[in-house]
């Protein structure tokens, strides 16, 4: 695939940015085929949920507050976005080893990458 196909409808704004810009440097490095299409839509709307969980967290802090109708503390729960938060990086590293760009995906390409010069094991004979 020489062109990077538009964004799916689904993802949000923030998701399409990602969409592109991981998109377009997966054409530009290892290639792109259409297998990688679903991940990479998956990958950009996990990032996008990760963003919006760190900016809801760094305003209202990882603990709720419940209150009834007369302002009396019913409840402290933990702000779901935490739990959104763990699985969508877990998704995210996943996703990412999957597409060839987490630091494992890379670790292992280099190592495949080592030249086979001289021996079986590429040492000298």
């Amino acid at each position: 695939m020489s062109r990077l196909p538009a964004a799916p409808g689904f993802l949000t704004e923030r998701a399409r940015e990602v969409w592109a810009d991981v998109g377009g440097r997966l054409i530009e490095g290892r290639g792109l085929n259409a297998d990688d299409l679903p991940p990479l839509g998956a990958y950009a709307a996990a990032v996008a949920r990760i963003e919006s969980c760190e900016a809801f967290l760094a305003k209202e802090g990882c603990v709720l507050t419940m209150r009834d109708a007369k302002g009396q503390v019913r409840d402290i729960i933990e702000a779901p976005e935490l739990a959104i938060l763990t699985r969508e990086r877990a998704a995210v590293l996943k996703l990412g080893d999957a597409l060839g760009i987490s630091q494992r995906a890379r670790e292992r390409k280099a190592v495949r990458a080592f030249p086979a010069e001289g021996g079986d094991f590429g040492g000298e004979e």
